[in-house]
């Protein structure tokens, strides 16, 4: 469960309905609708539910193996840094694994995570195999929303997921 100021969180109702609208079929986890977004307020541990997803989607079973899953966020790249470290930490708390990746980088059961500020995103281009993209707090960087969502919404194998507040 997701520590907050060193409480324990449980799954929430709202966050049971995220999923669920992601995932209709609850026996094979297989997507429902390509393109989710959150409109939230700030501090309901979306971005810590979305990241958990993540890290679960890639290590469930095999389907994502030589996939990206593409995290982007604001324009700042400490942010980036900072998303990238909770879903390594997660991996470490439970289960001691460390990862020797480079900061902006995860690989997880063959999947690559990589987060990109959202005046970077040249770099997602030509990717050939995204399952996933999380763009997080997308209303503070509508260029890179417009931006992202044009180049990847024509491919049915990226699902999109935006929050913001």
């Amino acid at each position: 469960m997701p520590l907050k100021d060193n409480v324990a969180h449980p799954l929430y109702d709202y966050e049971k309905l995220l999923f669920d609208t992601l995932f209709h079929d609850s026996e094979n986890q297989s997507f429902q609708d390509k393109h989710l977004w959150v409109l939230k307020s700030t501090g309901l541990g979306i971005t810590e539910f979305f990241l958990r997803v993540i890290g679960w989607l890639c290590t469930k079973d095999d389907k994502l193996k030589g996939s990206q899953v593409c995290i982007v966020t604001g324009p700042r790249i400490e942010l980036s840094v900072t998303l990238i470290d909770r879903l390594k930490a997660l991996f470490y708390s439970k289960l001691g694994v460390i990862f020797t990746n480079k900061e902006t980088v995860l690989d997880l059961n063959g999947v690559r995570i990589e987060v990109y500020p959202s005046h970077h995103l040249d770099s997602m281009r030509g990717l050939a195999n995204v399952s996933f993209i999380l763009l997080d707090e997308s209303d503070f960087s509508r260029q890179a929303n417009n931006r992202t969502q044009g180049t990847y919404q024509k491919d049915t194998s990226a699902n999109q997921t935006l929050t913001s507040f």
